[in-house]
């Protein structure tokens, strides 16, 4: 029997910049590890959004992508998270902390949002230089 790492977790895989098959990938082994999993929002309400990562560095195609869905999200606590944090829980076989993966819903109702608006906890890491240097 499977751990049951994704009890009480409904999680939404946005489709956007995702093949077919890869989808189902990550909805058969969500169900496998106790979830519901779908790219359908109208099944129920999510308590998890996936967003692939490719995605974040777009500011528009994520604003674009995330009007069809932000009406139709009826819990407030819903989690928008990187696919990262799914791969990690898989990989992990335990539900991870969404902190490091998390990304903020106020940032897709910005009418005019820059590409530093969007910058994630992962994008921030993936800047940040190992070595700081300083002026005098």
């Amino acid at each position: 029997m499977s751990e049951q790492i994704f009890s009480n977790c409904r999680i939404l895989i946005l489709p956007e910049g995702l093949l077919q098959k890869r989808i189902h990938l990550f909805e058969k082994q969500v169900t496998k590890y106790g979830g519901l999993a779908t790219t359908d929002i109208r099944k129920y309400s999510p308590t998890h959004i996936t967003i692939e990562d490719e995605l974040l560095a777009n500011p528009a195609r994520l604003r674009n992508t995330f009007k069809s869905v932000q009406n139709l999200i009826n819990d407030p606590d819903c989690e928008i998270v990187a696919l990262t944090w799914l791969c990690r829980c898989l990989k992990e076989k335990k539900l991870l902390n969404t902190d490091q993966f998390s990304v903020q819903k106020s940032l897709f109702v910005k009418s005019r949002a820059t590409e530093t608006d969007y910058e994630t906890p992962i994008k921030r890491c993936r800047n940040e230089s190992p070595v700081r240097s300083e002026v005098n």
